[in-house]
């Protein structure tokens, strides 16, 4: 499949990833679903968090309760991942929930990624036929 990037950048949401951990100390939060004929190749995700507890965050592909786990941290503030890139696919979305954090902290996240477009190649006649023939 060719695919073409169209800029590598940080997706701080708009607004941004964030939201505020309930009384009972949990948060999650998502990125909007992939748009058509696209792909995010991800190669970094940081969190924070203004909790005074250590908690947890974790990351997932799709909801949390039924999805594939991406990658977690127990210090659950100040913390990124990165390396390998993980492709999510048109209509996927990355979630990320935070766990054991003081009731009404503040829960961000912050994901770098290339969007690339599917980009379909011109076939040989296409191109050909776009040059004037010879002697006319």
């Amino acid at each position: 499949m060719p695919w073409v990037s169209l800029g590598p950048r940080w997706y701080s949401g708009a607004p941004q990833l964030s939201a505020t951990a309930s009384a009972g100390g949990t948060a999650l939060v998502r990125t909007p679903a992939v748009p058509g004929a696209q792909q995010w190749v991800v190669d970094a995700i940081s969190i924070a968090t203004t909790s005074t507890l250590a908690g947890d965050a974790v990351v997932c592909l799709g909801d949390p309760a039924t999805s594939s786990f991406i990658c977690g941290t127990n210090a659950g503030n100040n913390d990124s991942a990165d390396g390998s890139p993980i492709t999510i696919a048109e209509g996927q979305y990355i979630s990320i929930g935070w766990t054991g954090q003081t009731p009404g902290a503040k829960c961000a996240a912050n994901v770098h990624y290339d969007p690339q477009a599917y980009s379909q190649p011109r076939s040989d006649s296409t191109v050909l036929d776009s040059f004037p023939a010879a002697g006319r």
